[in-house]
């Protein structure tokens, strides 16, 4: 079933949480991070309307395709290799860029770009700070263990069918598939910090997580102070809402496993 045509997906946005007030964070440059998996956070229509939103209250807006970070979960879950993985995965990113692309309302198609996190990741200044999470992560048991805790949540919480084996795969495979999370927290550093224009603004459907949060917030003490020399992380939780105005849940599922779905529906 396309989600893009049921009910579901056309409900109201609606601001939920933010870092700031919301008139604080005007005219700076914001990103929306896109998964690979096809739900009603991420349909086209659904980009369109974030971008509607952002139109008005940002100067620019850039649409990042979570390509790369996905390969991990395919590697691990489709039992390919890494390289075969990404490979996968490029094509579907490339695939959903072109859509996405055709979705920018066209008042904004000269201040958002669409990009695939693998060309962000390719940027050497993105790469640096790639490595500089990579051996956080490696140092700090803290740090660790909360991308320990993201990895759960996104990919335990929800699980159906065989929950045993399904946590035992993750389990025997928690670094790599930390490696998403990784990749994530350098994207949003380069994008705050590096990025030349700079993106200040994370727009999220849901709440930051917290291994992210923490980078900012001085949890881990003074690990990423030099890249984000104190600064705060700002974000604008905006999301679907039902009838009662509360948030819709959407549980995201690997791209494999959506892909897998649609092709019974």
């Amino acid at each position: 079933m396309d989600l893009e045509n049921t009910l579901e997906s056309r409900s109201p946005l609606k601001v939920f949480s933010s870092s700031s007030p919301l008139e604080s964070l005007q005219h700076r440059n914001a990103f929306l991070g896109i998964s690979l998996s096809k739900n009603k956070y991420f349909s086209k229509w659904r980009v369109a309307e974030y971008l509607r939103w952002a139109e008005s209250r940002h100067e620019r807006t850039m649409v990042i395709v979570a390509d790369q970070l996905e390969a991990h979960n395919v590697a691990v879950f489709r039992g390919v290799s890494l390289n075969e993985a990404v490979l996968r995965v490029r094509v579907k990113g490339e695939e959903l860029q072109r859509g996405y692309v055709r979705a920018v309302p066209p008042t904004m198609r000269q201040r958002c770009e669409v990009v695939l996190a693998s060309d962000l990741l390719a940027r050497p200044e993105c790469r640096a700070l790639c490595d500089l999470v990579d051996q956080a992560a490696a140092e700090n048991a803290l740090f660790r263990n909360d991308i320990r805790a993201v990895v759960h949540e996104n990919l335990l919480s929800h699980s159906n069918g065989d929950a045993g084996s399904r946590r035992t795969l993750v389990e025997a495979n928690i670094a790599a598939l930390g490696r998403y999370i990784i990749e994530e927290i350098a994207i949003v550093l380069y994008l705050n910090h590096r990025a030349s224009p700079r993106y200040t603004v994370a727009l999220f459907p849901y709440s930051p997580f917290a291994a992210l949060t923490h980078v900012y917030n001085g949890a881990y003490g003074d690990l990423f102070a030099a890249v984000t020399g104190g600064d705060r992380l700002e974000f604008v939780e905006l999301a679907p809402s039902d009838e009662a105005g509360e948030k819709q849940e959407v549980v995201r599922p690997i791209m494999e496993e959506a892909d897998e779905s649609a092709e019974r529906s």
